[in-house]
């Protein structure tokens, strides 16, 4: 599993295609909107709405917010944010620098 993360930073910091930008954005749109159907889950936005910006931020203005990121935009956040040596591996059991992945060992050194 590492090694495969590892490689799909890789894709991701090289970029990816006009239609596999889009459908990731219409997946996020659509998941949120899913995600506030419970009067639970619209109040926690409303809460946080109020924590973070001290205003209730419409969905429009979400969704606006979504559909404006470029693909450079992405390619440039990805190049800065999936370093591999930046990754945090967390383990539980008996773990030595001897079991760690191997991919994983390459990167950290």
């Amino acid at each position: 599993v590492v090694s495969l993360l590892l490689k799909e930073y890789g894709k991701l910091r090289r970029g990816c295609g006009r239609e596999e930008l889009h459908a990731a954005k219409e997946q996020l749109k659509g998941g949120m909107l899913i995600g506030l159907e419970s009067s639970d889950s619209r109040m926690m936005k409303l809460a946080r709405d109020e924590i973070y910006y001290g205003r209730t931020v419409p969905l429009k203005e979400i969704v606006a917010g979504i559909d404006r990121v470029t693909l450079g935009q992405m390619k440039d956040t990805a190049s800065e944010v999936l370093v591999p040596r930046n990754a945090t591996l967390v383990a539980i059991g008996k773990v030595t620098k001897r079991n760690i992945p191997e991919a994983l060992r390459r990167v950290i050194g």
